[in-house]
């Protein structure tokens, strides 16, 4: 076998390597300036910078393949466009939001050849997908037997309200899992009633919000809150006053005196809390009389002098918030109005027989003697308060006369004989405006 010929003096030529990739290929305009990859735009490839072992401006030719992808991914590829004149290409508007790259392919004068890549660009304008502002809702009770309504969301999209299209559902779970839900009544109801097969299931309603913009259409989906489907609620009834705790006057039921209502205790289907209550306050001449309304419903009443000796009744008014709502009343029994209480007058006087107030020399066995203007109803047991070493004999009382014996008092010594003010009651109910005191010296005791 023989070598190749060789001349001497010259080194042997090296083995040939195909171009190598230094600064990959970029996409750029008709000016060579970097390109806005947009539809309508014209698009041009950069090769990129490449070494070769001879001049790679001359020994090398390029070769570009437009890759078209639904991604920025290899394996995303759906459209390959060759372009072996470099001249590029024209973005068209089914093109709009693919992604785009340029492959190039460079071949030295021996046929070795190499590829490299640029980046992946969005071609544009990429069209933003509608976004809700407000949850679509439903309007109405939950339940059984139930009309209920769709509330539409609040949406916002790049190309206007206007550009957008509505769409739907109502749906049911039992679990409140996306996967375990279902589409019941028709393609956009309006409204919807849930049978008795939906009660204890949870119901909301998902609502579709599509633009018509002009290269793709975009969508997403808002759900209102799941809610439990309540059972359908039994016929209302009236409340209910407990007979044990009927309305009550709180206060002291007398002229010049406030008095309170109290509505008593009340039960309702729709428990307590579903109730409220209104007061009118009536007046009757008798206590079993026929009552008429004051025309004052306030929680609290002002007796008037005008009111004494008849009769008060509260009338209460218990209202539930049922459908449909419903009343009833209930009534205290009739109060007494006593009439006002009389202003405190001091009427007690001391007869002049009897020892004057600061008396002196006054004799060892005396008999005190106090008359009132007018007849005394009252004397009760408290009558002489304070007074221990007061030797009282006896009390005798007349018809409007207090007499007091005192014997074997002693000589030369001051005493003070007190009655409280509230120990005597006139006729009237009047009572004396302070205590009575009486203070007087006795004589010296000859031997």
């Amino acid at each position: 076998a023989e070598s190749d010929w060789y001349l001497i003096g010259e080194e042997p030529p090296t083995t040939n390597d195909p171009p190598v990739n230094t600064s990959q290929p970029t996409l750029i305009d008709l000016y060579g300036a970097e390109a806005v990859v947009e539809v309508g735009n014209w698009i041009l490839a950069d090769p990129g910078v490449w070494e070769d072992e001879d001049d790679p401006l001359i020994e090398l030719n390029y070769y570009n393949e437009w890759q078209l992808a639904t991604s920025a991914s290899e394996g995303d590829i759906i459209d390959r466009l060759l372009d072996s004149s470099g001249l590029g290409i024209t973005l068209g508007s089914e093109d709009a939001e693919k992604y785009l790259r340029v492959e190039v392919t460079a071949e030295d004068t021996e046929g070795l050849k190499d590829v490299a890549y640029s980046v992946w660009h969005q071609i544009g304008p990429v069209n933003e997908p509608p976004e809700y502002t407000e949850l679509p809702g439903i309007d109405g009770i939950v339940q059984v037997n139930n009309l209920l309504e769709f509330i539409p969301g609040t949406w916002t999209d790049d190309d206007g309200e206007g550009n957008l299209i509505y769409y739907h559902r109502w749906q049911v779970s039992a679990t409140q899992s996306e996967e375990n839900v279902d589409d019941v009544g028709n393609v956009d109801d309006m409204t919807y009633t849930p049978g008795e097969s939906d009660e204890g299931l949870y119901l909301r309603v998902a609502e579709t919000s599509t633009d018509s913009g002009q290269y793709i259409v975009k969508s997403t989906t808002a759900h209102s809150a799941w809610i439990e489907i309540q059972p359908e609620p039994k016929p209302n009834e009236a409340p209910a006053n407990d007979s044990n705790d009927l309305p009550k006057i709180i206060g002291i039921v007398q002229v010049d005196y406030t008095v309170v209502a109290y509505e008593g205790t009340w039960t309702d289907d729709g428990g307590e809390g579903n109730l409220s209550y209104s007061y009118m306050w009536q007046i009757s001449d008798t206590e079993n009389g026929l009552y008429a309304d004051m025309g004052d419903i306030d929680t609290e009443y002002l007796l008037e002098s005008d009111e004494a000796t008849k009769y008060l009744r509260l009338k209460v008014t218990a209202t539930d918030k049922g459908d449909p709502v419903l009343s009833i009343n209930a009534y205290s029994q009739g109060y007494y109005i006593e009439p006002a209480t009389p202003t405190p007058v001091e009427y007690l006087t001391i007869d002049s027989t009897s020892p004057a107030n600061g008396a002196t020399g006054v004799r060892n066995y005396v008999t005190i003697k106090i008359n009132f203007n007018n007849y005394v109803g009252t004397f009760n047991e408290d009558l002489i308060r304070d007074n221990a070493d007061f030797p009282i004999n006896r009390i005798a009382t007349k018809r409007d006369t207090l007499l007091i014996y005192a014997g074997g008092l002693t000589g030369k010594t001051t005493y003070t004989l007190t009655i409280a003010k509230n120990a005597v009651m006139g006729i009237g109910g009047e009572m004396m405006a302070d205590d009575l005191a009486l203070t007087f010296t006795t004589r010296k005791i000859k031997q």
